[in-house]
């Protein structure tokens, strides 16, 4: 199976059929992106999180100790990549995705995302920084 960009709308259909729009910038941006999506959602809990039930990115970023906006930009991305289900505020595991991420299916990757070195947590994670602007830190450091 390959990652195809398709359009969304004829313009976009007539784009890619002529050979208008860069689609290797679009399989290295997107493909590589999608696959960090995966690995980085199973690493900080959000799909374990997510097989017990539907939840606002507020609620899992509270359970899994994260960023809200983090959180947020991260499901949002894999809604849009029909990895995750979006109503509204809250997100959902759908049921073609449970078949490859939930851990009691036959068919699970977490042993191939085990070895992509997304491992699941176990008691570690990746902890919020209360009252941090990551961005406003990362700006002060070497002296400027």
């Amino acid at each position: 199976m390959r990652i195809k960009p398709s359009g969304d709308d004829l313009p976009e259909r007539v784009a890619i059929a002529l050979n208008l729009a860069p689609l290797p910038a679009a399989f290295a941006l997107y493909g590589l992106t999608a696959g960090r999506m995966i690995g980085v959602a199973q690493r900080v809990g959000i799909f374990a999180q997510l097989l017990r039930g539907a939840a606002t990115a507020g609620r899992l970023a509270e359970e899994l100790e994260l960023q809200v906006a983090g959180t947020r930009l991260l499901c949002e991305n894999l809604a849009g990549a029909e990895v995750l289900e979006q109503d509204g505020h809250t997100f959902s595991l759908p049921k073609r995705s449970r078949k490859w991420l939930d851990l009691h299916s036959p068919s699970e990757l977490a042993e191939y995302l085990r070895e992509a070195g997304f491992e699941a947590p176990k008691r570690t994670r990746i902890r919020r920084i209360p009252d941090q602007d990551l961005y406003q830190a990362r700006a002060g450091c070497g002296g400027g």
